[in-house]
């Protein structure tokens, strides 16, 4: 009993050790296409796609990214016009949605758009309920179109997390493995 007590404290005391990075499992794969972005350029906001089967996450990860990218990285960052017509069925399109967005921002003069998808927002079944989150991220030369930087990444939070505070963890994580000029 004394060497499985031990154990459990030696686990405790290595998970404390490397600090909140433990709290929830994470990963987060990047690929760069072309160097680095340059932060100080003129940057659009992107719908968000929402793939998962929760409500709004779409919303909540345009919100969330919008408040890091200004915060983190200092970037001042406009979100895209949301139609005020009435919706059409091929208005409800998600890819329509961001290619609107995206000839809206290359009429401004953005130099970058960011956008990404919500591929996973749910809470797992079981005692503990922990948030899982999936997450894609793009930043794409809004004259040319082409993608320039892009991350995906999934966390899970421990029981009793929320989804939000584990996206937003997530995200960070994400975005400081943007390299700026």
């Amino acid at each position: 009993m004394r060497i499985l007590v031990r154990g459990f404290v030696a686990v405790l005391a290595t998970a404390s050790l490397l600090g909140p990075g433990l709290a929830g499992c994470s990963v987060v794969d990047v690929q760069k296409e072309r160097g680095s972005v340059d932060l100080r350029a003129k940057w659009a906001l992107l719908p968000v796609l929402d793939y998962s089967d929760s409500t709004q996450a779409g919303g909540r990860v345009e919100e969330t990214l919008s408040s890091l990218l200004r915060t983190r990285l200092r970037v001042d960052v406009t979100k895209y016009p949301v139609s005020t017509e009435s919706e059409s069925p091929a208005d409800l399109d998600e890819r329509q949605r961001f290619q609107r967005a995206l000839s809206w921002a290359k009429k401004e003069g953005f130099q970058y758009g960011i956008s990404g998808s919500v591929n996973e927002w749910r809470y797992r079944s079981g005692a503990d309920g922990e948030a899982a989150i999936g997450l894609t991220l793009q930043v794409v030369e809004v004259d040319s179109g082409k993608t320039v930087w892009t991350a995906s990444g999934s966390r899970s939070g421990w029981g009793r997390e929320t989804a939000s505070g584990t996206a937003q963890r997530l995200l960070r994580d994400m975005l400081s493995k943007l390299e700026s000029k």
